[in-house]
């Protein structure tokens, strides 16, 4: 900005410079003429009172002559004295004439004097008007010289402002900037190291630190090969955490990599979940548990799916009862079977027999039971053997061995 300021100042310096010049060279000219016509006129004026003089003198001489002429003559003859006196009065009287003539002439001489002092002054200012002529000349050839002075600075402004331009982009690509709103992850250098420029078109850009926009969270996770066709984009998916226990996400398949991975003899697919209602506790890297939602059905009656059973009679289910069941004869239901279950410190006879059933969707966890069960009844998910039960009777809850207190 002070470089362009700087040039058009000097040419308006330059612009005023010429003018001054063009006029000052205009104004020897009109000097130059108006004292070649003043001089013109003096010559003819001094030639004009030369002959006038000269004549004059020429009369005044022949008319002092004739007097003296006359006074002689008066003289000589006597008889004309007063004649001659008469005559000589008249001849002074004309040699006065003569004299204040010679006087005027005199005078003339000394105004014809003056004029050639006028003639020598105009020379002199026709000369100095030549001078200045020659010095505007000079002024404009060196106008010239300060054009090409200033096309050479207009070329020296236009490499200073690219010069500034490109120190402003230069200073501009110190400043990083994130690119998005996050949380930094990682910081992969320190203060002080010399790192190359991504704007640079010869070298590829440092990674400074890693950052993590923690309001859209995403759940990476692996799906066997023989689940994937079951997953789709848009699906439904329920994420826990186990930093979190206890607690469920909500979330939805955004993602499936189009082809497969493979990591000690294991396929599996990629697949990205985006969840919905993200808490800010969470930590990228975390360990997440995935379900996907394949179906669903609301206000169904369901039962684990490890108490589901495949047998030579259908679907069953091992279904606890309080005291022993009895067939439609009244006899003992065939095949029951007596458990021992722990109930408040107590153990407790009950009887499971296998009832079947029919089972609607099948998750990983719970099975939908369309008949065959009633809500309410408890049915046994796996049995322990005499030396486990044992074990887990001598342990109480936290991992504390219990003592039999004795009455």
């Amino acid at each position: 900005d002070s470089a362009r300021t700087q040039l058009e100042t000097l040419k308006q310096q330059q612009s005023a410079e010429l003018a001054a010049a063009r006029a000052r060279v205009e104004e020897a000219r009109a000097r130059v003429a108006e004292a070649k016509a003043t001089l013109k006129n003096a010559q003819e004026r001094l030639r004009t009172l030369k002959a006038q003089q000269d004549a004059e003198l020429e009369d005044a001489e022949a008319r002092v002559l004739e007097a003296k002429a006359a006074l002689d003559a008066a003289r000589a003859n006597e008889m004309q004295v007063s004649i001659a006196r008469s005559e000589l009065d008249a001849a002074r009287a004309a040699v006065q004439q003569a004299e204040a003539q010679l006087e005027a002439v005199k005078a003339q001489e000394m105004q014809i004097r003056m004029k050639q002092l006028d003639v020598d002054a105009a020379r002199a200012a026709l000369r100095q008007a030549e001078a200045s002529l020659q010095v505007a000349r000079a002024n404009t050839l060196q106008v010239k010289v300060r054009e090409a002075e200033v096309k050479s600075a207009r070329a020296q402004t236009q490499r200073a402002l690219a010069q500034l331009d490109n120190a402003r982009k230069r200073f501009t690509d110190t400043t990083v900037v994130a690119p998005r709103d996050g949380v930094v992850l990682q910081k992969l250098v320190e203060e002080g190291t010399v790192i190359s420029s991504g704007m640079s078109a010869f070298a590829q850009g440092t990674t400074i630190v890693r950052l993590g926009d923690m309001s859209c969270v995403f759940v990476d996770t692996e799906v066997d090969e023989t689940d994937i066709i079951h997953v789709h984009v848009g699906q439904p998916v329920i994420v826990s955490v186990d930093a979190m226990p206890g607690k469920e996400f909500k979330g939805r398949v955004v993602r499936i990599d189009p082809q497969t991975t493979e990591e000690q003899n294991v396929v599996y697919v990629h697949v990205r979940v985006e969840l919905f209602n993200p808490d800010p506790r969470l930590k990228p890297g975390m360990s997440t548990t995935c379900e996907f939602i394949v179906a669903h059905k609301p206000n169904v009656l369901r039962a684990p799916s490890e108490a589901i059973r495949e047998t030579e009679f259908g679907t069953t289910v091992d279904v606890l009862l309080r005291n022993k069941p009895l067939n439609a004869r009244g006899n003992p239901h065939p095949k029951p079977r007596a458990v021992r279950l722990m109930r408040r410190d107590e153990e407790e006879i009950w009887w499971a027999i296998a009832r079947r059933v029919r089972i609607g969707l099948r998750g990983d966890d719970y099975t939908e039971i369309i008949n065959g069960l009633r809500e309410g009844e408890m049915v046994v998910v796996s049995y322990l053997e005499r030396e486990e039960r044992e074990e887990r009777r001598r342990i109480g809850p936290f991992g504390r061995r219990l003592r039999r207190r004795r009455r």
